[in-house]
């Protein structure tokens, strides 16, 4: 406790209480007990402070690494299914651009093609 603490003590009584208390007094002793207890308890709640922050700092690191963890599985599922998905697009059109190619070299069907263009160039021009 410094001293100038100790004078603001003193004055206080004195308006208060109208007594004179000197700077060896009795009551010195019990107010130097108090500030040493309240030193110990402050130790103590800073240590419960420290272990608080220690508890919750692992905690949110958890949390944090579980989300990570679920984050991870959901855009992995996702990815698959998005590959599986423009797979299955890719194979389709491969299929119709092949079925497509099969009706074009039908030589039947580019006649019957070529006849009905003709015929109706052959009703245009007339």
């Amino acid at each position: 406790m410094n001293k100038e603490f100790k004078e603001d003590i003193i004055d206080k009584i004195r308006r208060e209480h109208n007594l004179v208390i000197k700077k060896g007094d009795p009551l010195f002793a019990i107010v130097t007990a108090n500030e040493m207890v309240l030193q110990e308890q402050i130790k103590q709640i800073h240590k419960i402070f420290e272990e608080q922050q220690i508890s919750s700092e692992i905690a949110t690191q958890n949390y944090l690494n579980q989300a990570k963890e679920i984050l991870e599985q959901k855009l992995t599922h996702l990815l698959k299914s998005l590959h599986q998905s423009i797979t299955k697009t890719k194979q389709e059109q491969q299929q119709q651009q092949i079925e497509n190619k099969k009706l074009l070299q039908h030589p039947l069907l580019l006649l019957i093609i070529g006849m009905i263009i003709g015929y109706s160039l052959a009703l245009f021009i007339l």
